[in-house]
């Protein structure tokens, strides 16, 4: 059996002694005039009761594990655009768009969870390391599992943090967010943290990194699919993410600039975010046996004077709704989502109010199919929608198509 103790600081592993660059005075924005500064802020820090170990073997090609533990702050996140299997009673949630990575969530009682993602390992070996985590005796939060699958696949404690998002980003002190002319939210992290170890960890959460010109380096978030570029400058480590493409991410990058203090308190003060919620609309709804009424549909938000999409949903077992953007221009062209909560899957299908597309297909891994009806719900959103929940585990495959005639 194998201990690991929930830190209360940051530790990050670092094989070699990195020279401290000098930090130049005041923060990092964007600068560019296509894109409207929405919000600055200074970052209160992640809390400390966490502890996040990365295990593997050589480099990210090779199988790893991670292993994230951490007081509950609320309810189990959604795992969008991601879909999930049954395991053995364990409930295995992979991203859409990278299919080797597997992720697990764990109770471990006493208010500690825990979440389990590897990349290229067995759903068996899985499920089997995550059915042996356990609280330990003594320390809070410190857990023991049994490290056969470790040591099967070779995998060493390669990098340490009390979150995994410090490993991504370093540890964030500033945020500047912009909107840019379709409406994407770009959003510039300033943190401090050292570049190799950054550099080291970045493939575990990406895919298709490349490096470019100016020691910039581009790639897709696993995670969400957002678009992803870091590098660093005068002692921070910089990042820009924001649903987009990299390329007009690194173009972005080539606007950030250090501002000075009086700029950076102008920015910080004025710029408030001005959220609003508006209309919304219930696309689906059902019940089930073990659970009450179920409902999902979309709703309309308004951001410095844009319009801004969400779905939203009811959790599983209660009437308690959430909601997540869009993270798409639902105008621009026919697309689909699933939100993985819990032990449900909603689906989410758009079209746009031009498309010759009246139904949208939606099959479960049982081969079950639903046809549905793609219908607007807003008269100034040129959009027609559909949506759905299912329970059964499994990837669902969906496709739109024309007018079906019925019996």
């Amino acid at each position: 059996m194998a201990v690991i103790a929930i830190a209360t600081a940051v530790a990050v592993s670092n094989n070699d002694e990195a020279t401290p660059v000098p930090m130049a005075a005041g923060h990092f924005i964007i600068d560019r005039p296509d894109l409207r500064p929405y919000a600055a802020d200074i970052v209160t820090p992640l809390p400390p009761s966490a502890r996040y170990t990365l295990f593997a073997n050589g480099n990210p090609t090779n199988p790893w594990l991670s292993l994230q533990t951490y007081r509950r702050r609320g309810d189990v996140l959604p795992a969008m655009d991601s879909f999930r299997r049954e395991v053995d009673g364990r409930n295995l949630i992979t991203p859409r768009n990278e299919r080797s990575v597997i992720a697990i969530a764990v109770e471990l009682g006493d208010g500690w969870a825990a979440e389990v993602r590897a990349f290229n390992i067995g759903d068996l070996e899985l499920v089997r390391f995550a059915d042996t985590l356990k609280l330990a005796d003594g320390a809070a939060g410190a857990v023991v599992f049994d490290d056969e699958l470790l040591s099967a696949k070779s995998l060493t404690a390669t990098r340490t943090a009390n979150w995994a998002e410090e490993l991504l980003y370093g540890t964030v002190a500033t945020e500047m967010r912009s909107v840019t002319p379709d409406g994407a939210t770009i959003t510039l992290r300033e943190s401090i943290g050292d570049v190799d170890t950054r550099s080291a960890a970045l493939p575990y959460f990406t895919t298709g990194l490349v490096g470019g010109s100016n020691g910039f380096t581009a790639g897709t978030l696993i995670a969400n699919g957002d678009a992803i570029v870091t590098w660093a400058a005068a002692g921070r480590l910089l990042s820009l993410t924001g649903p987009v493409s990299t390329s007009e991410l690194l173009a972005i990058g080539s606007s950030v600039r250090l501002a000075d203090e009086a700029e950076w308190r102008e920015l910080l003060y004025g710029l408030r975010p001005d959220y609003r919620l508006g209309e919304f609309a219930e696309l689906a709804s059902g019940t089930t046996r073990d659970a009450p009424r179920w409902s999902s549909g979309f709703q309309l938000a308004e951001s410095g004077g844009r319009t801004e999409y969400l779905w939203w949903w009811t959790l599983p077992g209660t009437a308690t709704s959430a909601s997540a953007p869009t993270g798409a221009d639902l105008a621009a062209g026919a697309g689909d989502e699933t939100i993985v909560v819990g032990t449900s899957t909603y689906v989410f299908v758009w079209v746009p109010a031009t498309s010759d597309a009246e139904f949208a297909s939606v099959r479960a891994a049982d081969g079950t199919t639903v046809k549905l009806q793609l219908r607007p719900f807003f008269t100034d959103v040129p959009v027609r929608l559909a949506a759905m929940r299912i329970d059964v585990p499994g990837p669902v495959e969906i496709s739109t198509e024309g007018a079906v005639q019925y019996d």
